[in-house]
């Protein structure tokens, strides 16, 4: 049972990293590419098949771990839809570049959550915790991948609040950061 079930989890956080690789040539603009966008890529990448390979070596997890650890997967997939819908256009912008949207994105998951792309993949990263019963190598790449996204949306926030200002910040006071507000403002 564990080994079908340790199959199973592996193969969906598998799958969800092939839909956020297909979906950054799909949404993303293709011509806009920055050195923090391909660390991100390339960190993804390493990351993914270090961690494969160490849950190769630890197989099965443990039945806890992998149930955990495929709840997060679709919730790391609903999410990602989520955000991909909830824009119009369909076309999103790269991270760690000076782009910004023609509008201030509220609607849908945004209305609740300013960066839900952000938070499907550290929800992605955070499933390879579960999976690997929290061994320390899957705890730094989460931590990582938390340093990392945050660095993008502060230079994400700036962009945003320069250009749209005082609804910008309004929207802050709204949305949280990675998880809903639940109260509304919030620190």
């Amino acid at each position: 049972m564990e080994e079908f079930v340790s199959a199973c989890v592996v193969a969906l956080l598998l799958c969800c990293f092939l839909v956020f690789s297909v979906a950054s040539y799909r949404h993303f603009d293709p011509k806009v590419r920055s050195s923090g966008n391909e660390l991100i890529r390339y960190f993804s990448l390493a990351a993914t098949i270090g961690l494969c390979g160490l849950f190769a070596l630890r197989w099965p997890a443990p039945i806890w771990g992998a149930i955990g650890a495929g709840g997060l997967a679709f919730l790391s997939l609903a999410l990602f839809r989520a955000s991909v819908r909830a824009v119009p256009s369909g076309i999103l912008h790269v991270a760690f570049t000076d782009g910004s949207p023609d509008q201030l994105m509220t609607q849908g998951i945004y209305g609740r959550i300013r960066n839900p792309l952000y938070t499907s993949y550290l929800t992605y990263w955070f499933a390879w915790v579960f999976a690997l019963a929290i061994h320390p190598a899957s705890l730094i790449v989460f931590a990582g991948f938390i340093l990392l996204y945050s660095r993008a949306i502060a230079q994400e926030e700036r962009v945003l609040a320069a250009r749209f200002r005082d609804d910008y910040a309004a929207y802050m006071s709204m949305a949280g950061r990675f998880l809903p507000r639940l109260l509304g403002r919030s620190g």
